[in-house]
């Protein structure tokens, strides 16, 4: 299962547990956040922030690697190390500063946000069919007995556990994820 860490109200992106403090932290610095300005009253799973969307495209164009639906957690974490060991040799070891941000972070993160992964293209904001994979994820889901699992206002991301975080919701969400992201996959 690739999303390893949780925490009600935590902003998670597809990937492990690595991506989860890099992209937390990128998140951070480019000063996303909800339109209220503060952080989201679920918990959400997002793909990356918008800065992946432009310019990307299936075929590749950019030089990010991208990720894919079906990879194994050993191939993600393989396509993922290139950006961890940059973001050491600047000074920054992802793994110890657990979602620290300031300007080491931000710099660090910025001399390597070109070696961090795209999102796989059905998670991709860029990607126009995106939006209909988060619903059949959503369908998924809930065909599985999530009873709070929503499209995001973004129309990529999920969010689990309705407004009140509800952690059967939110367990039985990340448990099922893997799976029904691979079937709205073969759906096409």
């Amino acid at each position: 299962m690739r999303r390893k860490a949780f925490q009600a109200g935590t902003v998670l992106p597809a990937g492990t547990a690595a991506v989860f403090l890099a992209v937390s932290m990128a998140a951070c610095s480019s000063g996303s956040s909800s339109a209220a300005g503060t952080a989201p009253s679920v918990a959400s799973l997002v793909t990356q922030d918008a800065r992946t969307a432009a310019g990307s495209s299936p075929a590749g164009t950019s030089k990010q690697l991208r990720e894919r639906i079906d990879m194994t957690e050993a191939e993600r974490d393989a396509l993922q190390q290139p950006y961890l060991d940059c973001m050491k040799e600047n000074g920054v070891d992802v793994m110890k500063s657990r979602g620290t941000v300031n300007d080491k972070t931000d710099a660090a993160n910025e001399a390597c946000e070109d070696l961090l992964p795209l999102p796989a293209w059905e998670l991709d904001p860029a990607n126009p069919e995106a939006r209909t994979f988060a619903g059949h994820v959503r369908d998924c889901l809930k065909d599985r007995g999530i009873r709070y699992v929503e499209v995001n206002e973004d129309g990529v991301g999920l969010s689990l556990g309705g407004a009140k975080n509800d952690a059967r919701s939110i367990e039985l969400g990340l448990q099922y994820m893997n799976e029904c992201e691979r079937e709205a996959a073969a759906q096409k």
